[in-house]
């Protein structure tokens, strides 16, 4: 039985264009979705005899992008019954103390490689995705296989990523989620926002930008729908700008601004949340993982949790009444 089902219609095109492309000395760096769907046919066929160990390495962006791309390692292996091979971060941007520090810090907080061997101490050779992919002879060889992410796999099995979050956040120690339990206290409610490195209309990151004037409706809904619900609840917007950049916002009562906190702290209050309100952002979805709180997320970032609640891709808006039921759901626990 297939763990992830590999749908046909999407990996026949890819193969004859990567068929192509190598046949003419063309790079195929882009297909790397294709590589991996590879791999999982070969490993659902039982091809694959040899002793495969599983690490994600390469990616040198920031800590939300490299946290995702090693849960994603995590997700795969657990899938598969393969060892999960740590390889720590090698460098993160947006440092915000001296790199070995910056380094060192965000290893302990997520604890991603807690009770997994570590890539330096493995005996096995390294290989690449498209030189494993490609080359048959290699899948009776014991071998470690290094990626720079899963998210095709996960994008195809959602299910391993909550099997790795309940993993996650078991560990991480979060309080998010208590005050659900006590009728009488007051939710937490934190939202990110992604700025400082999304511009509007820029081809790179426009698509991960969320303007203002999109963002305070659904504030407005989700502070009504606890209110509906009998709640009470404290706002924080966590963010980079200034006050005058989020003047819209002054409209909403109990609502603080958050901005400029340090990314380690603003991380740990994101994952303490009671009610998390994720951005377009790899930070913001690796929060969402650890948090034991209730999750929004928008599904046009990347695919959500079953238990999230998600954003209606049209309206903006909460997409049905997943908000309401798991707020009655926690009081109907407490």
């Amino acid at each position: 039985m297939s763990v992830a089902q590999v749908p046909l219609h999407l990996y026949y095109p890819y193969a004859i264009a990567v068929a192509a492309k190598r046949c003419l000395g063309l790079s195929c760096e882009r297909h790397r979705s294709f590589f991996l769907m590879k791999v999982m046919r070969a490993l659902d066929a039982g091809q694959i005899t040899g002793r495969l160990d599983i690490t994600s390495a390469g990616k040198r962006d920031g800590v939300g992008a490299q946290a995702i791309a090693r849960i994603s390692a995590r997700c795969f292996a657990k899938a598969y019954g393969l060892n999960y091979v740590h390889t720590p971060f090698q460098t993160l941007a947006h440092a915000e103390l001296p790199m070995t520090e910056w380094l060192v810090a965000w290893e302990n907080l997520l604890g991603l490689g807690e009770g997994a061997p570590r890539a330096t101490n493995s005996e096995l050779p390294v290989v690449d995705l498209e030189t494993y992919a490609t080359t048959p002879a290699l899948w009776k060889t014991d071998l470690l296989l290094a990626v720079r992410h899963y998210h095709t796999f996960c994008e195809l099995a959602p299910q391993y990523l909550e099997e790795v979050a309940r993993d996650l956040n078991a560990g991480f120690g979060s309080k998010g989620g208590e005050a659900l339990r006590d009728p009488g206290a007051t939710l937490a409610v934190r939202l990110h926002i992604r700025r400082g490195d999304v511009r509007p209309g820029d081809g790179q990151t426009g698509h991960r930008f969320t303007a203002n004037n999109r963002i305070l409706p659904l504030v407005e809904e989700i502070r009504a729908t606890i209110l509906a619900a009998g709640r009470s609840c404290r706002i924080q917007l966590y963010s980079q700008g200034t006050p005058a950049d989020f003047i819209e916002f002054e409209r909403i009562p109990d609502l603080e601004l958050c901005l400029g906190t340090p990314a380690l702290d603003t991380f740990r209050e994101l994952v303490d949340a009671d009610v998390l309100l994720m951005a377009r952002s790899d930070f913001s979805y690796t929060a969402g993982m650890y948090c034991r709180g209730i999750k929004i997320c928008d599904p046009m970032h990347r695919v959500p949790l079953a238990d999230w609640v998600r954003i209606d891709s049209r309206s903006g808006g909460l997409e049905g009444d997943g908000l309401r039921r798991r707020l009655d759901a926690s009081k109907a626990c407490g």
